[in-house]
């Protein structure tokens, strides 16, 4: 982000990009959360998200895995599965997390991923899912590690899991690292079906849902995907809007029925 503000605390419409995953998760479920950060982020992105997340720190950043690995001395011991989820993911909504929950456990899976259907000219920096024989996936390609040449439509992998947490504790200490020095989480896609384990995936209806932000082009993109949401939610319920495009709301704004918002309005 080239920024000295940590990147999951940059804003989009108005609120930290991790508080709106945070508020996707709490929406579904309140137990337990734990936030994974750097040191260095410690304070500020504890202050951020509050009271009800645990912030435990990666003390070096190698990678998903190694992240993962850090966070699970903090879940409590009877702990028999995990919602995981990248804390870039801003427009993720509570009823897709809820999708992924219910597909992992009605399928009794070890592992359940979130994929997203994407244009080739629109995948930068994503893994490719790649599914096997039988249709489930089988592992996932780091962006930085594809050699094929793809064209149309292909799966990426959004970064949102539910995992079962009796194979995964065994599973984390046995990933390996790439040439980066690098542990990822999407190594245990290959592990599971390496051990004749259960993988099952959800497809998000909406893709921008899986619009992840690492630079301030992406922000850029997720701000406006964002606001297109808000200008269509409040207009379904009685807003008139004279220009949608050159109206700019923030989350938190709250509108009545019959409420008429004239050109290049700002509401924060």
């Amino acid at each position: 982000m080239h920024s000295r503000t940590p990147k999951v605390l940059h804003k989009i419409a108005g609120m930290p990009m991790v508080n709106h995953v945070i508020k996707a998760v709490k929406l579904l479920n309140q137990n337990s959360m734990v936030a994974v950060v750097s040191p260095t982020d410690h304070s500020s992105v504890a202050e951020t998200v509050g009271d009800g997340v645990e912030c435990v720190d990666q003390p070096e950043p190698l990678g998903t895995g190694n992240a993962l690995a850090t966070a699970i001395p903090a879940l409590a011991p009877d702990c028999e599965y995990i919602l995981l989820i990248n804390g870039d993911l801003p427009l993720i909504r509570q009823k897709t997390l809820e999708k992924l929950v219910d597909c992992h456990l009605d399928n009794l899976a070890t592992i359940t991923l979130l994929t997203s259907l994407l244009p080739i000219s629109q995948v930068t920096g994503l893994g490719f899912v790649v599914r096997g024989e039988t249709g489930a996936p089988v592992s996932i390609i780091e962006a930085a590690e594809q050699s094929e040449h793809y064209e149309g439509t292909v799966e990426i992998n959004v970064g949102a899991y539910c995992i079962s947490m009796n194979w995964l504790r065994e599973a984390i200490t046995s990933l390996k690292a790439h040439p980066n020095g690098e542990v990822q989480v999407t190594d245990l896609v290959g592990k599971a079906f390496a051990d004749d384990h259960k993988i099952a995936s959800v497809v998000i209806e909406d893709s921008s849902e899986g619009l992840g932000v690492n630079d301030r082009a992406q922000l850029a993109c997720a701000e406006a995907a964002m606001q297109s949401r808000l200008r269509l939610h409040w207009m379904k319920r009685g807003v008139t809007m004279d220009d949608p495009l050159t109206t700019y709301l923030e989350s938190g704004v709250e509108l009545a029925e019959d409420v008429k918002i004239l050109p290049n309005t700002s509401l924060k």
